[in-house]
């Protein structure tokens, strides 16, 4: 009892920066709702999404599907350069751009899920009415498409769900993936705090003449280390039953994401204990802390998503936990978390859990015998 009274005091003391990131969090997560609860106005419908199209297939089909989407979007022209169209993306030039290729296959590059929605399902809408009126010869088919198109049945852009459960659908997503952000750095922040300070010589030293053993005394710290940790993982789990309520988590994987978030905390909770055992001191902390978690957030896909990220600094984040937790978040968003991807993510999140908290307890053994 007496090392979980002091683990809490040492906890406490340092614990501003901690509840600075929470209230960051909280008012960031809060405002979301609460735009939820009010009017969607942003109405994609009666908007004009600006668009790209890059055409490189002379093709019948691939014309009528350019002329289509330049009578229903700002069509703007985009350079045929993977980089160039990233940059017209990231610089918000264009909101989404169509690249047809030759064979016919079509890739497309979007930064807005609302716009990726709402243009895919507007290509997807004409392919199968030109589809079904090229298979029954049906004459006149490009007047017909466009009477079919353009009558008075409204088209969802959200593939059967209201544009409020598209919003509330959408925020949900970011919560648990900027949560991945927050969860990284308290975890981290808290583990150097308190291992920090009883590692010092004067808790050593009382450590030593008190009837305690010091194995004894490290397990009895890891154990109510690894009770915050799962308070805080519990806290950031009911946190969105409050803010978006019950009944609408369940209908947008709430136990998913529930699942995905705990593989998360295994690896990144390892990772805490292994970095406060390399950092040496404050300032260090400070440095390390603050602006890895934030390049870590950058280069995992959280902040920035990974296709527009060059391959080498996907390789480079694939070795944390952070990318392997946003690959997961991904696929539940894309309704693919029942998938080889998800599996071997979240096998990679174990793995990493096992290897992190292996070399942090060989570290320790090495510094105890010593």
């Amino acid at each position: 009892m007496s090392v979980f009274k002091a683990y809490l005091k040492v906890l406490m003391k340092n614990s501003t920066a901690i509840f600075v990131y929470i209230l960051v969090f909280l008012l960031i997560a809060v405002l979301n709702s609460r735009s939820i609860s009010n009017e969607y106005n942003n109405d994609l419908e009666n908007e004009k999404i600006s668009i790209g199209i890059i055409n490189e297939s002379d093709s019948v089909e691939s014309e009528k599907l350019e002329k289509y989407l330049e009578e229903n979007f700002n069509e703007k022209k985009v350079i045929n350069d993977t980089e160039k169209i990233r940059e017209s993306i990231v610089s918000e030039y264009v909101s989404y751009v169509l690249k047809i290729k030759r064979n016919g296959d079509m890739d497309y590059y979007c930064n807005d899920k609302k716009v990726e929605m709402a243009v895919n399902e507007k290509i997807s809408l004409f392919m199968r009415i030109n589809g079904l009126l090229d298979k029954y010869k049906i004459k006149d088919a490009d007047k017909k498409i466009s009477d079919i198109l353009n009558s008075d049945i409204r088209v969802n852009y959200y593939s059967g769900i209201s544009k409020h459960k598209a919003k509330l659908e959408e925020d949900i997503y970011s919560y648990y993936n900027f949560n991945l952000y927050v969860i990284t750095f308290v975890l981290i922040y808290a583990a150097y705090q308190t291992q920090s300070k009883f590692k010092e010589k004067e808790i050593i030293n009382r450590i030593k003449i008190s009837s305690k053993k010091i194995k004894k005394f490290k397990r009895e710290l890891y154990r109510f280390y690894f009770a915050f940790v799962f308070i805080i993982w519990l806290f950031f789990m009911i946190l969105p039953v409050i803010l978006y309520g019950y009944k609408n988590l369940i209908d947008f994987s709430v136990l998913k994401y529930t699942i995905a978030s705990f593989f998360y905390i295994m690896p990144i909770s390892a990772l805490a204990c292994l970095t406060s055992d390399l950092i040496k001191n404050d300032t260090q902390a400070s440095i390390l802390i603050n602006s890895g978690c934030l390049l870590l957030s950058f280069f995992s896909g959280v902040f920035i998503p990974l296709k527009f990220l060059p391959e080498f600094l996907k390789k480079v984040s694939s070795f944390f936990p952070m990318y392997w937790g946003h690959k997961v978040n991904l696929a539940i968003a894309s309704n693919n978390f029942y998938s080889s991807e998800t599996v071997i993510a979240l096998s990679i999140e174990v793995l990493m859990a096992v290897a992190f908290m292996m070399i942090y307890l060989i570290l320790n053994r090495e510094k105890t015998s010593s």
